[in-house]
């Protein structure tokens, strides 16, 4: 079908149909999925070509431990900002952590599922840093979502703990109903009560591994139903340093303009390109997404880079 396939396209396919029959030569009784199609060539082109070794690894650890470390060295230095809230690093941890010794007593240990449902604050962070500092996973719930898309999340994550606004107090009730009851506890990030007194970083009986769940980010479901995709905290830093790298942010100044949503993977992104490397996350309020003329403007203000 010439109209169809280029020479080169079916030359392609016939050294891959090739490589099949060698593979089940070599081993017959290898199952279809040990079978392998690539030509030489070619694994040396992915392995090599564009997968050239990188001058240092990423460091073994996990992501929360990257944002203590730089914490400790930009104490001062602001974090996030939206609107007229703004957190420092050190402030951040900090409420991070008092936010994490009451997610523990809640029953979180390592890669136990935690529910985030909040607007665009910067409580999101304070949520994110808690989880993953108490050894969970988070869900990221976006209010937007109809009731039935974020009971089903909950329920199919297996959350034991949902941490929400009282703003939204109403709406969490009404869409959890008897679900509710699953729940170790309903906790509230404008809350004060919330948070304990426990001000410090964890100790190592906390410590979450390279290979622990980070967070858990569901598909559209446009399919059928959504799926939850896991992803370690090892992902998450070679990300991460990827980013440091190819994108040079350890030579400028890093103030990024947060417009994802937050129940999007690219959320986690912005994460990994600010607070790992002493940057600004500025939270763009939802109002500004729906108004060019306003978000130029507020751009402009807020002084990104």
């Amino acid at each position: 079908a010439t109209a169809l396939y280029k020479t080169e396209t079916v030359e392609k396919l016939a050294a891959h149909y090739l490589q099949l029959l060698e593979s089940i030569l070599r081993n017959p009784s290898a199952t279809i999925a040990e079978l392998g199609i690539l030509t030489p060539s070619e694994k040396e082109q992915i392995l090599g070509a564009f997968n050239p070794a990188q001058p240092e690894a990423a460091p073994a650890a996990a992501f929360h431990r990257l944002f203590e470390e730089q914490a400790e060295r930009t104490p001062e230095a602001a974090a996030v900002v939206y609107e007229n809230d703004r957190l420092t690093y050190a402030e951040l941890n900090e409420r991070a952590n008092r936010l994490a010794a009451t997610v523990r007593a809640s029953g979180i240990g390592r890669e136990t599922i935690v529910g985030i449902l909040a607007e665009r604050s910067v409580d999101l962070l304070v949520a994110v840093l808690a989880v993953w500092k108490a050894g969970g996973a988070y869900v990221p719930l976006d209010p937007d979502y109809p009731a039935e898309r974020v009971r089903f999340m909950l329920e199919d994550s297996g959350a034991k703990v949902l941490l929400t606004q009282t703003a939204l107090r109403e709406r969490a009730e009404a869409w959890l109903g008897e679900e509710e009851l699953a729940l170790a506890a309903v906790l509230y990030l404008d809350d004060e009560t919330s948070y304990s007194e426990e001000r410090m970083n964890a100790d190592s009986f906390h410590e979450a591994r390279p290979e622990d769940l980070a967070y858990v980010i569901y598909t559209s479901g446009t399919t059928g139903k959504p799926k939850g995709v896991m992803i370690e905290h090892r992902s998450l830093v070679n990300t991460a340093a990827g980013y440091r790298r190819e994108y040079r942010l350890d030579q400028f100044p890093v103030r990024l303009l947060q417009l994802a949503s937050f129940s999007f993977d690219v959320f986690v992104g912005d994460i990994a390109r600010t607070l790992d490397h002493g940057g600004t996350m500025v939270l763009v309020p939802k109002y500004d997404r729906i108004d060019p003329s306003r978000l130029h403007y507020w751009i402009s203000q807020q002084q990104v880079t």
